[in-house]
């Protein structure tokens, strides 16, 4: 499916390019460009793996001008419209510059039509007193001069002034670009931009794949801003291409899509290029302990085998994972690969130490003011899975002592919930419960990036 041409959406006619068959793919372009900024990647990623659709904004290319001002949600309004014309529900959106900050503004309006997020040479903040003057200030200039001063003015911080030199082709792209917009268009942008709200508290609430970009020289946006945003979205993915300034898309496109691809590969759902065993993905059969447990024996040896086969899994769903172990990769829950260490960690600690024990023992990322705390409080911080995991692991080595030194399986202790219950009853719940949470473990490794397993 290749569509080049205009279709009224949100009340405007719009300007776009819908180029492949595969997974929805759109990206958004920034300020003062158009569609055609996104050239390369078309050309990479359109085909049967994605179906890339790039449009012109409101005001600038081909679609109409609407004078005055022009706010994100108008923008991302624009977006959905387009998306509903073409009968596209759910999509991976990138952006770069205005472009990325619509983005952020869609995913406000609508997060379950997107299934990624990419970021480019954007920030998420609002826009400060002095900034906001400063855009309505240039608003008010290009409507007075036009576009061709103010487009020679920020070429070189655009394109990085070594890429004007080294790569005239792209710094005569660009300039065209900003030349050819509609001052109207532009102006109407800026004072929409200036009045725009402050996307930070949103960021930590992103639960879906995110991949951050910048050029590594970028004036407009530097690498700072970049790492404020990929420090606060849950499992995000930052890449720095080096060599570029604001639009590394086009002065690096190969390092760009690179980067692109492997995050992209992560959210393939179809189209695998060749059949995998899923016993594969995590490790061969010949190294997995799992496969070593007994399968004959007496009652207590099976129920430990079963249950240390279950915490094993949870380990290897996790492996080769840091922080992006915090991402909530299946919207809209809330669960993640951290938050199910963590809650495992306490139901350890429940059975074994407060239940079996008869320890003083309360929950550790839990509390009855704050029951989900465990899930709520996995943030993508390195001392977070750390101490995730170093409890985890606490509780399991207490749980086999405990039950290697208990005479049998029929002691028992009390529970505010079930009352009176056995050893061998809390081995079969615990089998149970990891069993279930496993289930939850495939998913959300999947969708962190593609990987599968047993």
């Amino acid at each position: 499916m290749d569509l080049l041409g205009t279709v009224t959406a949100n009340g405007i006619t719009m300007g776009y390019d819908d180029v492949g068959e595969g997974d929805p793919l759109v990206l958004v372009h920034g300020h003062p460009f158009d569609r055609s900024m996104w050239a390369p990647q078309v050309a990479e990623f359109a085909g049967a793996e994605w179906r890339v659709i790039t449009a012109d904004l409101r005001g600038y290319g081909e679609t109409a001008v609407v004078a005055g001002i022009t706010p994100l949600e108008t923008f991302a309004r624009d977006i959905a419209a387009l998306l509903d014309c073409l009968e596209v529900h759910r999509v991976a959106l990138g952006g770069l510059s205005m472009g990325g900050q619509i983005v952020l503004e869609f995913y406000r309006l609508f997060p379950d039509r997107v299934r990624g997020l990419v970021l480019a040479d954007t920030f998420a903040q609002a826009e400060t007193e002095d900034g906001k003057k400063v855009r309505n200030d240039l608003a008010d200039r290009l409507l007075r001069e036009g576009m061709g001063g103010y487009a020679a003015q920020v070429l070189p911080k655009m394109v990085a002034p070594y890429n004007v030199r080294a790569l005239p082709a792209v710094a005569e792209h660009v300039l065209g670009m900003m030349c050819g917009t509609p001052p109207e268009g532009a102006a109407a942008a800026l004072r929409g931009r200036a009045e725009r709200p402050d996307y930070t508290g949103l960021l930590a609430g992103i639960s879906v794949p995110t991949l951050v970009v910048v050029g590594q020289d970028d004036e407009f946006t530097p690498v700072g801003d970049a790492e404020f945003m990929y420090q606060r979205i849950p499992g995000a993915t930052l890449a720095v291409i080096e060599g570029a300034a604001h639009m590394p898309n086009l002065e690096r496109p190969a390092e760009f899509n690179h980067a692109l691809r492997q995050f992209l590969a992560g959210l393939m759902t179809v189209g695998m290029t060749s059949p995998r065993r899923r016993a594969e993905m995590f490790v061969g059969a010949e190294h997995d302990r799992r496969f070593s447990a007994r399968a004959t024996g007496d009652e207590r040896s099976m129920l430990v085998d079963f249950l240390g086969s279950q915490r094993a899994t949870l380990e290897l769903k996790c492996t080769g994972l840091d922080v992006e172990l915090s991402r909530r990769s299946v919207e809209p829950s809330t669960l993640s690969l951290l938050g199910l260490v963590r809650h495992l960690a306490d139901v350890e600690r429940r059975w074994f130490r407060r239940v079996m024990a008869g320890q003083d023992a309360p929950p550790l990322f839990s509390s009855e003011a704050n029951p989900d705390q465990d899930f709520h409080g996995a943030v993508p911080d390195p001392a977070v899975v750390a101490e995730a995991w170093e409890a985890w692991r606490a509780e399991v080595a207490f749980a086999d002592g405990f039950v290697t030194d208990a005479p049998d399986l029929d002691i028992v202790g009390d529970d505010s919930w079930r009352g009176t219950v056995s050893l061998r009853w809390v081995l079969i719940h615990m089998v149970e419960e990891y069993a279930r949470h496993n289930g939850h473990a495939d998913l959300l490794r999947e969708r962190i990036d593609g990987a599968i397993g047993l």
